[in-house]
């Protein structure tokens, strides 16, 4: 779980190696702007593929928003505490994967669709990557590659 500390090494490590960013489009910080108008400790990236991502702090949560050139919004992730994960995926976990932990859990938000929740499981033998909706229903589980030890 992170903790404030975290977060404050975190942002300031993003901040020391990002002192050199890409000029980000007026647009695209406009957007962010307006859809979060109070993000804190803002950190612009840019994707290979052309994106800008703005990292950030909005009331304890840790939030990177995707945008195009012309300031679309693409999308969303924001990092989530144990306990701001709903009621229906911890109820999901606790009856469907009764072995795992679940560590790293985002919300994803989209444009175009419905948002998801994903969420790390880890057991002693394997770990899980699952995708959530907000009720709960599983919509992806996918084996991670890792060594456990």
């Amino acid at each position: 779980m992170k903790t404030a500390a975290a977060f404050f090494f975190y942002f300031t490590l993003i901040a020391t190696l990002s002192a050199q960013q890409t000029d980000i489009p007026q647009a695209a910080e406009k957007a962010l702007s307006q859809r979060y108008p109070k993000a804190e400790a803002v950190i612009w990236d840019v994707t290979e593929e052309g994106e800008y991502v703005a990292t950030f702090m909005l009331t304890q949560t840790e939030i990177s928003a995707r945008y195009n050139a012309k300031g679309v919004w693409l999308g969303s992730i924001l990092y989530l505490e144990h306990e701001s994960v709903p009621e229906a995926v911890h109820r999901a976990v606790a009856r469907q994967f009764p072995d795992y932990e679940m560590y790293d859990v985002t919300k994803v938000e989209l444009p175009s669709a419905e948002g998801y929740y994903e969420a790390i499981l880890e057991s002693e033998s394997e770990a899980l990557i699952v995708r959530f909706s907000a009720a709960g229903k599983v919509l992806l589980k996918e084996l991670i590659e890792m060594d456990l030890e």
